[in-house]
């Protein structure tokens, strides 16, 4: 069987990919944000520990999105006060929990972004500017549009 793009996703090939478990955090995946130029864009449905997260973001906090459900507000208004560049806005049907990195790099994870590790958890992860480039134009624009921003 062969997958298909349909309605449910779009089909890729990637050639480097990553499955991760109990290896990385979130800290450790963005360790390079620094160094980094693009854009970031993140999906979580919620935001479990918000003082990591600023941690984690203040390497660069600037040209980074955030779409959370609106049960996170708290988290992330406190977030937002402390990193006022940082785009941040509530949805109220929000599962994913997806981080993309401009140009190419996709990690798609069981735990929120913001969540230390757990005992059992995992990803994949993807360095392909396709595979970025769909995620973010069919995934996290139609997450943004639908959700509102906070100021």
């Amino acid at each position: 069987m062969s997958f298909k793009t349909d309605n449910g996703g779009f089909k890729f090939k990637c050639e480097d990919a990553k499955m991760s478990y109990n290896a990385s955090t979130w800290s450790t995946r963005l360790s390079q944000l620094a160094k980094t130029k693009g854009r970031v864009s993140i999906l979580t449905s919620e935001l479990p520990d918000p003082v990591y997260v600023l941690e984690v973001l203040s390497k660069r906090p600037r040209d980074i999105y955030i779409v959370t459900h609106v049960n996170a507000r708290a988290a992330a208004e406190h977030i937002k006060a402390a990193l006022p560049e940082v785009r941040i806005a509530l949805h109220h049907d929000l599962g994913a929990k997806v981080l993309m990195v401009a140009p190419e790099t996709v990690w798609i994870m069981s735990s929120d972004f913001g969540e230390k590790k757990h005992r059992i958890d995992s990803g994949v992860g993807f360095q392909s500017p396709e595979i970025y480039e769909q995620t973010v134009s069919e995934l996290f624009e139609r997450a943004w549009r639908e959700a509102l921003e906070i100021f």
